[in-house]
């Protein structure tokens, strides 16, 4: 049987750049400790005291270049809106400091704010709102964002075009039917 966990794999391998996922460890309890021991390279995108001190409840970029890594997180996380995974052909170094630049964003009237583009939740309602220029400018050295569904139903790989952001929306298996390419006896 072809599960949800499958099929996100086969499409997170397709990717030709470079995948990582960035983890929040404030969705969670079981987050920071999988960050710790998973084996991968691993970033905490705050610095300084704010690394220090909110260690955490603080977002982490992982690289899953190791296929044992990222099934692994995939089969701990999906449906359980941890993070988002990404593609790009930048090092790691460079996508860091791409995503650090959105971690505080200024809001009309409000002031600074913490943006939590890292929560699928929040990049899915985001990418769509965004002009070709706020896209460019999000995006940068990043090939392809990936995003759960509201309970992991889905799976929606959101790209650049000429024409803004498009969202390729993927219905995932239902855990609960027979796979219908095995039917039973």
């Amino acid at each position: 049987m072809t599960t949800r966990e499958d099929v996100v794999l086969d499409r997170l391998q397709g990717e030709p750049s470079a995948l990582y996922a960035i983890l929040d460890a404030a969705r969670d309890d079981e987050v920071l400790p999988w960050v710790r021991e998973c084996g991968a390279p691993t970033e905490c995108l705050y610095d300084g005291w704010q690394a220090q001190e909110l260690l955490d409840v603080a977002p982490f970029l992982v690289s899953l270049d190791d296929p044992a890594v990222r099934a692994d997180l995939v089969a701990r996380s999906w449906g359980r809106a941890w993070g988002v995974f990404l593609a790009s052909g930048a090092e790691m170094r460079e996508v860091r400091r791409h995503l650090r630049r959105f971690l505080r964003v200024r809001v009309e009237g409000s002031g600074r704010m913490l943006f939590r583009y890292y929560d699928p939740r929040v990049l899915r309602a985001f990418l769509p709102t965004c002009s070709l220029e706020e896209a460019n400018q999000f995006f940068g050295p990043i090939d392809a964002w990936w995003s759960e569904g509201h309970t992991g139903e889905s799976i929606t790989r959101f790209t650049v075009t000429p024409d803004g952001v498009d969202a390729a929306f993927e219905a995932l298996p239902d855990p609960l039917e027979p796979d219908a390419s095995h039917p039973r006896d």
